[in-house]
């Protein structure tokens, strides 16, 4: 029996800007250290992360609030 949740997952390769609502299957290959930054417009935090499923990898950051949210969810080698 198909699983519902599998049918609505994207694979990176097939990701574009365009798209609103996605959900994709992934290993995080690489975490960095959550880094503090300020500018003009403010200051907050900020950390990176690669990506990557069967057909690619993808480079994301995440900001200020979205960091306490995504870091401790994503360990490296793990899906």
């Amino acid at each position: 029996m198909d699983d519902p949740a599998t049918k609505r997952i994207t694979s990176i390769s097939g990701l574009n800007p365009y798209q609103t609502k996605w959900m994709i299957r992934a290993r995080c290959t690489q975490k960095s250290d959550i880094r503090k930054w300020s500018n003009a417009r403010g200051e907050g935090q900020l950390f990176s992360c690669t990506l990557t499923d069967a057909t690619g990898e993808i480079r994301v950051t995440a900001f200020k609030e979205s960091v306490n949210q995504f870091y401790p969810l994503l360990e490296n080698d793990q899906v």
